[in-house]
């Protein structure tokens, strides 16, 4: 979880431009090595937008996910 906020925080990563849309796919692949599904995609980038979700409170959202507690379980840490 450090490590990959570590990536998403970094000056580079911020310095990208990135759109929503192109963040969370980002966050999909970084943190649940999948693409997204459009009902997850629709649902994060609302919270962005609609509901005033930062940046960092998505990452969380995925940090904190019980799909990435799980990958990161299966790798026994």
């Amino acid at each position: 979880k450090q490590v990959a906020t570590g990536f998403v925080t970094s000056d580079e990563f911020q310095s990208k431009g990135y759109t929503t849309d192109e963040i969370i796919e980002r966050l999909y692949q970084l943190y649940l090595g999948r693409a997204s599904d459009a009902e997850g995609r629709a649902f994060w980038k609302d919270q962005v937008e609609n509901h005033g979700m930062t940046f960092q409170q998505l990452n969380e959202g995925f940090a904190d996910s019980t799909e990435f507690e799980k990958i990161v379980e299966d790798f026994g840490l």
